[in-house]
């Protein structure tokens, strides 16, 4: 049978794949039915025929089981497997089982054989067993892949017979071997029936083999039959089961199927053993057939001639293209030798015959004279079936036109090798194909070398990215002429000429390029180029010099350097310059080719006695001409060794003069190779030296002009001071640069008279400068005054003026001429030096009122919350009390922002709420501000919670408002802050930058005069004011606008004169809890038990505060002085449970105090008041080892707590 993954088409099957295994299926059907119940045989045939029909079913049966085992057995196939084998040998052996169950069937006549029912069910399970065993291992093998050798079919004919034989004989003499198949009246014994179920599970599991299989198997022709054929084998089974329980119809059915399904098998293996292999061979017959067609096609169509010939060099095959050279038709060319058809020789080939012998391929050119073809010819051998070179292919190719074209290139190749001019030809990749003589001699390469090299090794202009764009230029003109270079093999680069021509041959685009040297052509064109550029340079350097502003005469020296170090082909130009009287010389201008090395940085300040040969030379004005280095006479061993160190071959210097007075001195160096200028050169360049040492000369003296007025004008602007110069009887008035800048104007917008100048006097100032002009005119006396200038961008200066008068012979006024001193620094200086001394002096004012202020709200606030204690809150004096508590917290934060104003405040930021701050704002100011001014807030939001110092940012509140009311004081208006929340979207802070956060925004508006703008962008500098004298500092905004920095926010201002200001106050929101104002009358107050000594030289402090503390439980020893308290301390330093004390107190402070009893006992917790000190702060407390830090004012509800708290930790460090 076929291989598994053997895929051809096969021939028809028969009947349709569906169609066999639909009537199988129904075929099944019918015993299963019968078994179930479900269907009724009727008979069939009549009992005596019976054994009639069994013998010829089984006679029938066994002669196609016989088909089957020739059709597997006997045909020759190779590839057959065992699977094969192992089928047609079990059906041997079932066809002869079958035959002696027939034997021994009862009915058959007793002399033949003993005849016994037992014997014939033996042989038929046997039967069975055999094709049920062989269907699964045909089936399984097919699935498997094949492994190695096949086993013999001689043994697997051996194995079935033996099967065979071992039952006939165990069955003939020994059937008692065997358990019963059959009882009388009882039917088929357990042992029969369960060899049915037997044979019919192996079917199944067979079936289940091939579905599972499937894909492996599909492609065998005997698939489609196998399948239908088990399920008939299932059926028989099933019919012969139920004929032990039934009448001789299931017997006769299951007989009938039995003979269909040897049938299918039968088929099966007809079509894989004899129809396939007739198929397979009909296809390679006919596809032979037509690859012998396809080849002889071939062989005809092949234009060269060719024929094939036998030992004998006999033709056996010639192609149509040989018969028509040899002019005979094929069957008389076939069997003839072919040195008589064609060529015509007296014999084989020589060629032909040594390659026979070798039985190798040969090769070999004919000519044939009579015809003038030139043939090269191919011996090549052939085997046909034998394992021998039995005959040999002739191949004849016409060469006759290549030989005509090879002797035309020949002499192509003849004639460029005798032009003058280097050929190359040339791909679109740059590769040479051909070279002339010529191009190796010019590039000294021998013809292989250039050969396998391209343009762009040998034209240094023709990079390889550059030969793509040249190529397609080339292809679009067609051909091309310029110049170039080309480098030989020492690498030696001379220019060339070359034509380049365009042509394309075979569908490849080539170029025949002709390179002519023109060294010599350049040569001389160089020698017409340097006698024009002579004239040219002399023309340009004077041209450039006369022309160029002497601040360009650095430039234009560097450039002349540039200029004659190419013209004269120098490595090297420069200009060096004498300083410190001819002393020193410096190497100030230089031009240096790419490669060499600059020196203009390292030769400075070079002392001229350093190289005294060459500076004789120089000073006595005489031309140094140095040609080689090496050469210079023992004198100037000096030089030489500069020279080398600069890797200098040659030189050529010319001194500089102007006025017989040495500048210096220029020079060319060659560094690369060595040069000796020629006269004319030498010449040219002392025409050179004087050009360049004019300018020099000019430059100098420019230099110090400039330099004197650059000295003047510096010293002008550093002191502030510019100078004036008045034409009296003109009126005509020239300032200098400093003075348009002091009075911030520009020269074009200054009409230069006197009266022009009033003009920019302060007005308040104008009358007293009149009138020191005229003294000055008039009466001679001395011109010095200070007064203002108004600018026009609004600012005021202060300038002190002085002048002198030059008068006529006469004594005639003509001109006056004097300075302007810018002087606003000095006065600012001034002013801040009285305002600091001011303010110092409010800070101690601040301080000392601080302090007695402080003790005198102790008492007050104490007293006032022991009292609000014991009034109920119905009581109609509680009311009173609240008030006179609320004016202590007042007046305690009025002290706190006059020590902020002072400077000595503490910035105290908590989150707060500005809608209280701002209402308690407007309490303050309402008796401030004049009774025509409305004063009102607008709190638009509740969210109003910042980061703030509450007493800051109530001062914010009262400087805007009172600079607003100022604005007003006379016609009056109205006032309003307004609060409310704003997006960050646009805002831009002072700083520039847009803020990151929400922001609270609080406004100023006022309806006031306005400011101008001109004096807008300085509100908030310090101390800039327009207020009159005595009227304000100027500190108001530039107060506000710090304090808004500080707690991160920005302020703005918009304002229209006649229409009033708006202030606008952005400060960031933040979230969480506001501190809440404090309780008035708290629930609980903690106390205690422990003894304390209240330390305080204000009597009317200690009866406020002691009382209170007693009253919380606390047993107090009181003191109003600090030595009696440090005395009775000293007596008993643990009878203190806590120590109370005032920090300011004559005789000893409370500081000092707590560092001895500390002294005296460590552990001792101490409590610092203070109403104001500038000494001690809660930081420097802490350092002492002071507990707590109170500021006072404070009252109950401040002073408990803390008491408790320190009391608490000491007493947790006590039990720890």
């Amino acid at each position: 049978m076929m291989q598994r993954n053997e895929k051809i088409s096969s021939p028809d099957s028969g009947l349709p794949a569906r169609a066999l295994l639909a009537g199988s299926i129904a075929a099944l059907a019918v015993p299963v039915l019968a078994w179930l119940g479900l269907l009724r045989l009727p008979e069939i045939l009549p009992q005596h025929l019976f054994f009639f029909f069994h013998t010829a079913v089984e006679t029938f049966a066994i002669v196609v089981a016989i088909l089957v085992f020739s059709t597997g057995f006997h045909l020759p196939d190779e590839k057959r497997p065992t699977a094969s084998l192992l089928l047609a040998c079990a059906f041997l052996g079932v066809g002869l089982l079958d035959f002696l169950h027939m034997m021994f069937y009862y009915g058959l006549r007793e002399s033949l054989l003993i005849q016994t029912q037992h014997k014939a069910i033996i042989f038929w399970l046997a039967a069975r067993l055999l094709a049920a065993g062989a269907f699964f291992a045909y089936v399984l093998l097919s699935a498997l892949p094949p492994r190695g050798k096949r086993l013999p079919r001689r043994l697997l004919l051996a194995a079935t017979l033996g099967y065979v034989f071992i039952f006939a004989y165990a069955v003939g003499w020994h059937d008692d071997w065997f358990p019963a198949t059959f009882q009388q009246d009882l039917g088929p014994t357990p042992f029969k029936i369960s060899l049915e179920f037997l044979v019919i599970f192996l079917h199944l599991a067979t079936l289940a083999l091939l579905l599972f299989r499937r894909r492996c198997l599909h492609a065998l022709p005997a698939f489609t039959l196998l399948t239908p054929a088990l399920l008939l084998f299932v059926a028989s089974g099933l019919f012969f089961f139920l004929h032990a329980h039934g009448t001789e119809n299931c017997n006769l059915l299951g007989h009938i199927y039995k003979v269909f399904a040897y049938l299918l098998i039968y088929r099966g293996m007809f079509l894989m053993n004899i129809r396939m292999p007739i198929f397979r061979l009909d296809r390679a017959l006919g596809s032979l057939s037509r690859a012998k067609d396809e080849w002889r096609k071939t062989f005809d169509a092949i234009s060269d001639p060719m024929f094939i010939h036998d030992t004998d060099f006999r033709i056996t095959l010639c192609n149509q293209a040989y018969a028509e050279a040899a002019g005979r038709a094929p069957h008389q060319i076939i069997g003839r030798p072919y040195y008589e058809v064609l060529p015509r020789l007296r014999g084989p080939q020589p060629g032909c015959r040594e390659a026979l012998a070798r039985n190798a391929e040969g090769e070999e050119e004919l000519f044939l004279a009579d015809g003038g073809i030139t043939y090269n010819v191919r011996f090549i051998p052939v085997k046909y079936e034998t394992e021998r070179y039995s005959h040999f292919l002739h191949i004849l190719r016409d060469i006759s036109e290549q030989k005509r074209v090879g002797r035309r290139l020949a002499l192509v190749d003849f004639a460029l090798n005798h032009v003058s001019e280097a050929a190359y030809l040339i791909d679109e990749n740059g590769r040479f194909h051909y070279v002339n003589d010529a191009a190796c001699r010019t590039l000294k390469y021998n013809r292989d070398e250039l050969l396998g090299m391209g343009v762009v090794d040998v034209d240094p202009d023709f990079p390889q990215e550059r030969w793509s764009d040249h190529w397609l230029k080339l292809k679009m003109h067609g051909a091309l002429t310029f110049e170039g270079s080309h480098r030989c093999k020492d690498g030696q680069i001379f220019p060339v000429e070359i034509v380049a021509n365009y042509f394309e041959y075979e569908g490849c685009g080539y170029n025949l390029a002709l390179a002519r040297d023109i060294t010599e052509r350049r040569r001389n064109e160089e020698a017409l180029r340097f006698r024009l550029s002579f004239q040219k340079l002399v023309a340009d350097l004077s041209a450039d010099f006369v022309a160029s502003p002497w601040e360009r005469t650095d430039a234009a020296v560097n450039h002349a350097l540039a200029l004659c170090a190419e013209f004269f082909q120098a490595d090297r130009s420069y200009v060096f310059l004498f300083s410190d009287h001819r002393h020193t010389m410096s190497n100030t201008h230089e031009y240096c080719v790419a490669g060499v090395e600059p020196q203009v940085d390292a030769v400075k300040e070079v002392p001229l006695s350093a190289f005294p040969w060459f500076s004789r030379k120089i000073l006595e004005q005489e031309v140094v001409h140095v040609p080689e280095v090496d050469a210079l006479p023992p004198e100037a061993a000096k030089e030489k060794a500069e020279f080398l160190r600069q890797a200098i071959q040659s030189l050529l210097c010319f001194p500089l003069v102007s006025a017989d007075h040495p500048l210096g001195f220029f020079g060319l160096d060659a560094v690369r190779k060595s040069t000796t200028w020629s006269d004319d050169q030498v010449a040219l360049l002392s025409v050179v030296a004087d050009i360049i040492a004019g300018a020099l000369a000019r430059y100098q003296t420019e230099v110090q002009l400039e330099q004197n007025a650059d000295r003047l004008k510096n010293a002008q602007r550093i002191a502030h001071l510019g100078n004036w110069d008045w034409d009296i009887v003109k009126n005509v008035l020239v300032w200098s640069d400093e003075i348009y800048r002091i009075f911030g104007v520009m020269p074009q917008e200054f009409a230069a008279s006197y009266e022009n100048f009033l003009c920019y006097i302060h007005a308040e100032d104008r009358d007293a400068v009149e009138q020191a002009v005229r003294d000055a005119l008039e009466r001679n006396l001395p011109y010095s005054i200070e007064h203002r200038v108004q600018r026009h961008d609004g600012g005021l200066v202060w300038v002190h003026e002085q002048a002198e008068i030059i008068r006529d012979e006469t004594g005639h006024p003509l001109r006056m001429a004097g300075t302007v001193q810018d002087i606003t620094e000095r006065k600012s200086l001034e002013d801040q030096i009285l305002q600091s001394r001011k303010m110092e002096a409010i800070g101690v004012l601040a301080g000392g009122i601080a302090h007695d202020f402080n003790n005198i709200l102790t008492p007050i606030m104490m007293h006032t919350q022991m009292v609000l204690m014991d009034t109920p809150r119905e009581a109609p004096a509680r009311h009173s009390l609240e008030q006179v508590h609320k004016a202590a917290e007042r007046a305690k934060n009025l002290v706190r922002q006059i020590l902020d104003f002072s400077r000595r405040g503490e910035y105290e930021p908590h989150p707060m709420k500005m809608g209280p701050v701002i209402k308690e704002g407007l309490k303050f100011l309402r008796s401030t501000i004049p009774v025509n001014i409305e004063l009102e807030s607008e709190i638009l939001t509740d969210r109003d919670q910042v980061l703030a110092d509450p007493t800051q940012m109530l001062q914010v509140i009262m400087n805007l408002t009172i600079n607003a009311a100022q604005a007003m004081h006379e016609k009056g208006g109205r006032i309003v802050i307004s609060l409310s929340e704003k997006e960050d979207e646009g805002l831009v802070s002072l700083s520039g930058q847009p803020p990151e956060k929400k922001y609270l925004k609080m406004v100023v508006s006022d309806t006031g005069a306005g400011i101008p703008q001109e004096i807008l962008p300085r509100i908030f500098e310090p101390y800039f004011t327009t207020k009159g004298k005595g009227e304000g500092t100027g500190m108001g905004l530039a107060v506000v606008h710090g304090l808004v920095e500080k707690h991160g926010g920005t302020i703005t201002v918009r304002s229209e004169p006649g229409k009033g200001t708006e202030f606008e106050v952005l400060l960031p929101a933040v979230a969480g809890e506001a501190l809440p104002f404090p309780d008035l009358n708290p629930p609980f107050l903690p106390g205690g038990r422990e003894r304390l000594l209240l330390v305080d030289d204000d009597l009317a402090v200690v009866e406020a505060v002691a009382p209170a503390l007693t009253r919380l439980g606390y047993r107090l020893t009181t003191k109003t002085d600090s030595l009696d308290a440090l005395a009775v301390f000293r007596d008993d330093p643990f009878r203190f449970d806590l120590v109370i004390t005032d920090q300011a107190m004559p005789g000893m402070d409370g500081s000092a105090m707590a560092e001895e009893m500390l002294r005296l006992q460590p552990d001792l917790p101490i409590i610092l008041c203070t109403g104001f000190s500038g000494k001690i702060n809660e930081e420097t407390a802490k350092k002492l080892g002071i507990a707590a830090f109170v500021p006072k004012p404070f009252g109950v509800g401040d002073i408990a707590p803390i008491i408790r708290k320190v009391l608490s930790k000491e007493q947790l460090s006590r039990r720890v």
